[in-house]
């Protein structure tokens, strides 16, 4: 089955866009959107549901694709991992390993595609999608057909990648090609498209479920406390019911009973904390774009540095090769 034709049978396509650390206000959104029945009764209607996500937006898509409803169970990992980050600069820059522990820890139902043929099927068909970033181009590439766990592990961890905060960038098995984080190249997969409900960690982003107050840009990089922290997934939550009840996907009463209430969310305690806040957000407003580019180039040159090393060796073993023969020919000959 071609792309178009993948693209033609999908009634409804949920995207995932990049978010860092603010990645926990999309689980929330997933968890809304279990918790609320829509996945029940789009799937009772005969509706073809498609998930796809970008870097941390890829891990909330295969929760949903994979039917890992334990969201309460990742809502309380995240939270414990989030203060054992904050704890330390130094452990920003080893991001990958909480891909590595989350797998670990909630990873049986993606193992579950190597031996259940239904889902190897849906899989294989496109209801899941990542989108990775081709070296050196920074063009965007979607994997859309998996058959083993290894293809979504490849899959999930090159659109993680981001070196020098996340992994290093490598190369694909099936295809050879060397890629890197999909954020970079395509921050919300598919938005413009249409049938497509499209979810952005940031307030400011036009898609259809976003914050719909202020969050710190640099709560991306660096998770905030913890009461705040938690909030942000029940933030999420509440954003999509009452999206659902505007589009008439739920009624007022329905949306009423499952709206949380007393969600405390306060970005700022003191006058200080705000001033500290303000400081924060607009040095990560001036440094983003330069930090990005570095780590583009930190990518580019791991690749470099890799063909580099990969063209030595073959030179020094084609010049002991000849050399040997040489030899061999000069003494026998």
């Amino acid at each position: 089955m071609n792309s178009q034709e993948k693209d033609s049978q999908w009634d409804i396509t949920i995207s995932f866009s990049w978010g860092g650390w603010l990645e926990m206000y999309s689980f929330g959104v997933a968890y809304a959107l279990l918790k609320s029945g829509m996945l029940k009764r789009w799937e009772s209607e005969g509706k073809r549901v498609r998930f796809i996500g970008a870097s941390t937006g890829a891990l909330v898509a295969a929760c949903l694709a994979f039917r890992q409803d334990d969201f309460e169970g990742i809502f309380n990992y995240l939270a414990r991992c989030a203060t054992y980050y904050r704890s330390s600069l130094w452990h920003l820059t080893h991001a990958d390993r909480f891909l590595k522990d989350s797998i670990a820890k909630f990873g049986d139902k993606l193992r579950e595609i190597d031996h259940n043929p239904q889902l190897r099927r849906r899989l294989e068909e496109g209801s899941f999608e990542v989108v990775l970033s081709v070296l050196p181009s920074l063009s965007p590439r979607l994997i859309n057909s998996f058959s083993t766990f290894e293809d979504v592990m490849e899959a999930l961890t090159a659109s993680y990648c981001l070196a020098p905060l996340a992994g290093m960038p490598f190369k694909l098995r099936k295809t050879g090609e060397w890629v890197m984080g999909g954020g970079v190249s395509n921050f919300t997969p598919r938005m413009c498209e249409q049938n497509v409900i499209s979810v952005s960690t940031i307030y400011f982003h036009e898609t259809t479920i976003h914050p719909r107050r202020f969050l710190p840009s640099w709560w991306v990089l660096f998770p905030p406390s913890d009461r705040k922290y938690r909030s942000l997934f029940w933030m999420g939550y509440n954003d999509t019911i009452e999206f659902l009840m505007s589009d008439g996907k739920l009624s007022a009463m329905q949306a009423e009973l499952l709206l949380k209430p007393g969600v405390d969310f306060k970005i700022y305690d003191t006058y200080f904390e705000l001033l500290k806040s303000f400081a924060l957000e607009f040095t990560v407003l001036l440094w983003l774009r330069p930090v990005i580019h570095i780590c583009i180039y930190v990518n580019f040159f791991f690749l470099i540095m890799w063909h580099l090393c990969k063209n030595t060796a073959n030179f020094v073993r084609g010049f002991l090769y000849n050399l040997y023969n040489s030899l061999h020919s000069a003494i026998y000959s």
